[in-house]
């Protein structure tokens, strides 16, 4: 149990520079639709947040993730697998960046934006930044330097947020300037070049050298993580392009700005997945050889279902409050949040449960898993979205994520035997549907009897769980 208490420490540094940063960025919601109350004018930002998590994983290419894998194989030197990673990826970004800056025009025409075309410079500018760091962040995951990692990432966070009130709220206020919309690509420029100064200032080391066969395997591991990348991204976040391009012209810009800020009710889940996931990778690769390590992970499975069940539960209770975060003219979306909730739940068991093939080497079962999501998400939104508009991309999420997480469960059970607790796992997540979908959709969203539930849930937790927390937090 103490390496389970390990790694909810590590993941607790990670939400505080993830879920409690980001809470804070959050805030901006509000912000943004009580001050620009026509939709259709936040369609730009949506749109184009979409493929900077594209990019983010094109530029990328699996680097990352080979990073924490040749980091911790002995046949290779740390040093020289870190130096190889960041070069490699400072060449590729270095690239793009120059293409971007040069073509920024053509790019903002073909994508039918022309008059807003500097946002699109300030686009590159932003994945190139958070592109360069993405080896620096890894090696502070590496080291287990959780706090550096966290203040960072805060300082970051907070500087975008501070920008943004100042150019959304304070100077239009003061009738220094309007509400412009690009301002929010400018606040988030300088948020991640600052953020990318303090990682070379404070994670020294790196070196232009590349170890032409080390980065041949780099290559080759990552390269189905790229693949599978790319279809989760096409999972996750392309669901705003394919609306923009199925719905009616005249109405796109506007449901794309109700539908992403809707989205973004879900971030509570979302940001306590992924910091999750920051904590989860390392620890699961250094325990990997651990006698007991499935039964670790099974432990993990099953504590992660506990809380987001717990979450989501909660969440569904006060959403008829926690709504009014979104400006009226937004609000007509809110009918996805819960699907959006439940789907998040889905995504991160599947995350706890596809770890085997990178343990494994078989990244290319990942691949073929994210394929498969993205095949399932493209045919929902294809067929769903033109007959019942914007709801059928909430509901192709949630497909799309229970299916890839029933087929690595039994795919881990062939190749990497883990002993889950399916039956609890099961009971938490029925629980948590139900008490979610009586709360509103049965009852209209009535807050007691929803948080009644979500007592209801946190007792059967207790009754059920006493004895492994006992161990778990007593343990010495």
């Amino acid at each position: 149990m103490g390496i389970v208490k390990t790694l909810g420490s590590q993941t607790a540094y990670y939400g505080l520079s993830s879920m409690v940063g980001r809470l804070l960025n959050y805030l901006l919601v509000p912000l943004y639709s009580y001050t620009i109350v026509d939709p259709s004018r936040l369609g730009i930002v949506t749109y184009l947040y979409a493929f900077a998590a594209l990019f983010n994983v094109l530029l990328t290419y699996g680097m990352e993730t080979a990073f924490f894998r040749y980091s911790s194989d002995r046949g290779w030197e740390k040093k020289k697998v870190a130096n190889t990673a960041f070069t490699s990826l400072f060449i590729s970004t270095t690239v793009m960046m120059i293409l971007g800056l040069v073509f920024y025009k053509n790019i903002a025409q073909w994508i039918d934006y022309q008059s807003m075309s500097i946002c699109v410079l300030y686009f590159v500018v932003i994945v190139a930044a958070d592109t360069y760091a993405t080896i620096p962040f890894a090696q502070l995951r590496l080291q287990g330097r959780a706090a550096m990692y966290a203040v960072i990432r805060m300082v970051g966070i907070l500087v975008g947020i501070a920008l943004n009130v100042l150019f959304i709220y304070f100077l239009p206020k003061m009738g220094v300037m309007e509400v412009q919309v690009e301002n929010i690509f400018l606040s988030n420029v300088v948020s991640s070049v600052l953020v990318l100064a303090l990682l070379m200032y404070y994670v020294k080391g790196f070196s232009l050298k590349i170890d032409t066969a080390l980065w041949k395997k780099m290559i080759v591991y990552g390269l189905p993580i790229l693949i599978a990348g790319t279809a989760g991204i096409i999972n996750e976040t392309m669901d705003r392009v394919f609306l923009r391009m199925l719905l009616p012209a005249d109405v796109s810009e506007y449901w794309l700005g109700v539908y992403g800020n809707c989205f973004k009710m879900a971030i509570f889940i979302t940001l306590f997945i992924q910091a999750f996931r920051f904590a989860a990778e390392p620890f699961f690769f250094s325990h990997a050889n651990d006698r007991n390590a499935p039964q670790t992970y099974a432990k993990v499975s099953l504590y992660f279902t506990v809380v987001v069940g717990a979450m989501y539960v909660g969440i569904m209770a006060n959403l008829p409050w926690l709504q009014y975060f979104i400006g009226p003219s937004y609000r007509v979306g809110i009918d996805i949040v819960p699907i959006i909730l439940f789907a998040n739940i889905c995504i991160g068991l599947y995350y706890n449960l596809s770890m085997w093939y990178k343990l494994t080497d078989r990244t290319l079962w990942g691949a073929g898993m994210s394929i498969m999501g993205a095949m399932v998400t493209v045919i929902v939104i294809f067929y769903g979205v033109p007959r019942y508009g914007y709801m059928a991309a909430a509901w192709a999420h949630l497909i799309t994520y229970a299916s890839m997480m029933i087929v690595s469960y039994f795919l881990g059970q062939k190749y990497y035997p883990i002993p889950y607790n399916i039956p609890k796992i099961l009971l938490f997540l029925a629980l948590a549907w139900v008490a979610g979908y009586v709360s509103w959709y049965v009852l209209g969203g009535n807050v007691w009897v929803g948080n009644a539930f979500f007592v209801v849930y946190c007792a059967v937790v207790i009754l059920t769980e006493i004895k492994s927390f006992r161990k778990m937090f007593l343990h010495r």
